[in-house]
């Protein structure tokens, strides 16, 4: 019992020993020299990527898959629209992961270069590009071309509205048909109060 757990107790060890910091750096220096395209299969409706110059000593794996390496390439096809790609580089003898390769997978816009977005190219992204992050659909697309084309009434009315110059005797008018009353009855008010003021002052100078 005691031997069984001496070797469990010094098999991190021997793991470890493995892989020393010299080889770890490496492994990431080699890591960093990889590149890789990105290619869509228009008749499968699918992404494949390449990974180039994979070193031998590393390990590429994708969805708990490892991928053979050959002539310093790696292929991972049939990779569906939208997918959240990531691919994660290991080295091959013992020592830990060295480095994540992220990669969005974008929608095939079907509509791009179509008569529907003939003169909306340019304009809007759904027309204008062949790859989106969105996925475009005829709905979408509908919605998209028929909100661009209020914004283009609502700008039009706009300009086409002319601006009415308002002269100094429309400015007075204005100004009396909303303050005129208000003014009329303050000052009548006014009068009222000073007048009853002046009668009772009047008779408490005679003494009535």
């Amino acid at each position: 019992m005691k031997k069984v757990l001496l070797i469990l107790l010094l098999f991190p060890l021997v793991v470890n020993a493995a892989c020393d910091k010299d080889k770890y750096q490496s492994n990431i220096k080699d890591a960093n020299h990889i590149t890789y395209d990105n290619n869509y299969s228009e008749s499968a409706g699918l992404f494949n990527i390449t990974l180039y110059a994979v070193a031998d000593n590393l390990k590429v794996v994708y969805n708990n898959r490892t991928y053979s390496i050959s002539n310093n390439t790696v292929q991972i096809n049939n990779i569906s629209q939208g997918s959240n790609v990531s691919i994660d580089i290991f080295g091959n003898d013992g020592c830990d992961q060295v480095r994540t390769i992220l990669i969005k997978e974008p929608f095939y816009n079907s509509f791009y270069k179509s008569d529907i977005c003939r003169e909306y190219e340019g304009v809007l992204t759904a027309c204008s590009s062949q790859f989106t992050q969105t996925k475009v659909t005829r709905e979408y697309l509908d919605k998209v071309i028929e909100n661009y084309k209020d914004v283009l009434v609502a700008k039009e009315e706009k300009e086409e509205k002319p601006v009415e110059k308002v002269s100094f005797r429309e400015i007075i008018e204005e100004y009396f048909l909303n303050w005129g009353v208000k003014i009329l009855l303050a000052l009548f008010t006014t009068m009222i109060s000073v007048g009853i003021y002046s009668r009772k002052f009047e008779k408490m100078k005679h003494g009535i």
